[in-house]
């Protein structure tokens, strides 16, 4: 019986001289398990870059080695830097299978690739940051500013004369150090914009609004729509009655929605939005000119212009109960404005007296009128005119 060893056929003939004696062995990897490969690289210190060694006899490893360089490596130094010693790009080895010969690092290119940024990075950066130019802060934000001091910046045309006050010391020439000094003109400094909306018009005048003009507004306009949505809703069945009530329902909605546009524009100037322009129409509505305007002498010895009134009842009437604008401002004065009134004057009312009496919790009080004023104001321009997707 035949063994292996005998049935293995002879392949020195078949390969010839294709393998030449002088040749080293290809660079077969070391069988040593690479977690102690790891550890030794890591025991070696972190003052010294060093790769497993490996001897140039036959059989075993022929990895090109690198002899320890004396390179700091510390926190400063950047972990991917194209010149750093310990990056791959730098320690990318000619691969020489004389051993003889040291190898040599390969010089890396000298343009790296450049720098990406991370798309998730930069959304959470522009989530995370201060608010959108074009959005309110939310109620909870409002609430928590307001016992924050405003900052310099944060001056309108009206606040042009104020003038910080000086850094130099006020006592020049005297043999006292700057510490002091620079730590009264901080204090001097704290105390001067705390109170300074007593001196402010815009504060005074969202107090003015929110704790006079609002409520009654507001109640005038919830009764007048409460009364005329009720009698126009249960009198449809008599169709003419109920049209007609409806259509004075939807008339003064688009009126009352213009007066609340300019009354929080005025008080509460400028506005976290921009109000539309032109103003939304209460009845008649803008057209393009056509052939006809002109030829009925309608525009007179003048040019013709791109937009003109609609002189048709029927389809002003039309546009205004198909128009989304005025059932939003029915909703706006009947759910969200007499909740916000509400509240907000029951709070002035019980706090404006207490903090004037009390003097120092004044300037707080005006800054939380402002703050609250121009969160309502948001919110009414954003229910009233612009569009919701």
């Amino acid at each position: 019986m035949t063994t292996m060893q005998d049935a293995a056929p002879d392949l020195g003939p078949l390969l010839g001289n294709a393998v030449d004696a002088h040749d080293p062995p290809p660079p077969y990897p070391s069988h040593r398990p690479r977690r102690t490969r790891q550890r030794r690289s890591l025991a070696s210190g972190s003052e010294h870059v060093g790769f497993p060694t490996a001897t140039t006899g036959e059989g075993q490893d022929n990895y090109e080695i690198l002899d320890t360089l004396a390179v700091n490596i510390n926190e400063t130094v950047p972990l991917l830097s194209p010149d750093s010693p310990s990056s791959p790009r730098s320690l990318r080895l000619s691969r020489n299978p004389n051993p003889n010969i040291t190898p040599v690092p390969v010089n890396p290119p000298p343009f790296p690739r450049p720098r990406t940024t991370s798309y998730t990075s930069t959304y959470l950066s522009t989530a995370s940051s201060g608010t959108h130019p074009t959005r309110p802060p939310s109620l909870a934000h409002t609430v928590f500013s307001m016992f924050q001091s405003d900052d310099e910046m944060d001056l309108d045309e009206n606040d042009r004369d104020y003038a910080p006050l000086p850094t130099h010391p006020p006592r020049e020439g005297s043999e006292e150090s700057s510490a002091p000094s620079a730590a009264w003109n901080r204090r001097s400094r704290s105390w001067r914009m705390y109170w300074r909306p007593l001196a402010r018009r815009r504060y005074w005048m969202s107090l003015a609004h929110l704790l006079v003009v609002n409520f009654p507004f507001a109640l005038a306009v919830w009764v007048y729509l409460f009364v005329f949505t009720l009698t126009g809703t249960t009198l449809l069945m008599a169709l003419p009655l109920g049209a007609v009530l409806c259509f004075l329902n939807l008339l003064g909605a688009r009126a009352f929605s213009r007066a609340e546009l300019f009354l929080q524009s005025y008080f509460h100037d400028p506005l976290p939005y921009p109000l539309p322009y032109p103003p939304l129409p209460i009845f008649s509505r803008f057209r393009e000119s056509t052939d006809e305007d002109e030829e009925s002498r309608l525009f007179g010895s003048g040019h013709r212009a791109p937009l003109v009134y609609e002189r048709s009842f029927y389809k002003n009437t039309y546009a205004m109960f198909t128009d989304p604008t005025s059932y939003r401002a029915l909703f706006y004065f009947l759910v969200i404005k007499p909740s916000i009134t509400l509240l907000f004057t029951l709070l002035f009312l019980v706090l404006t007296p207490l903090s004037f009496a009390l003097i120092i919790p004044a300037p707080m009080l005006l800054r939380m009128a402002r703050r609250l004023g121009l969160w309502q104001a948001g919110v009414a321009v954003e229910g009233l005119s612009l569009d919701i997707s």
